[in-house]
């Protein structure tokens, strides 16, 4: 049984299914860290991206891939946690 207390709490949120995610929010979780899936999607994109074009010299190139990518999980994790227009 969930008692409210008032207290907020904070949870590491990568790799949790998004259902649970939802249902913690709902029970009172304050704060949800999902800093590793960013990094993942940065990681991946970059990676593909030297991987199809091994000539690209200029870092900028990438690094905009890789921002790309977080961005999307930001937008992601926005909609899941309920704080779309909220900021």
């Amino acid at each position: 049984m969930f008692i409210p207390c008032g207290w907020r709490f904070n949870v590491g949120g990568s790799g949790v299914p998004d259902q649970q995610i939802e249902e913690a929010i709902k029970r009172g979780i304050g704060k949800i860290n999902v800093n590793t899936e960013n990094c993942v999607a940065y990681t991946k994109a970059v990676r593909n991206f030297l991987e199809a074009d091994k000539h690209t010299t200029d870092p900028r190139a990438y690094q905009r891939i890789g921002r790309e990518a977080m961005q999307a999980v930001v937008r992601e994790k926005i909609q899941l946690f309920g704080s779309n227009g909220k900021a």
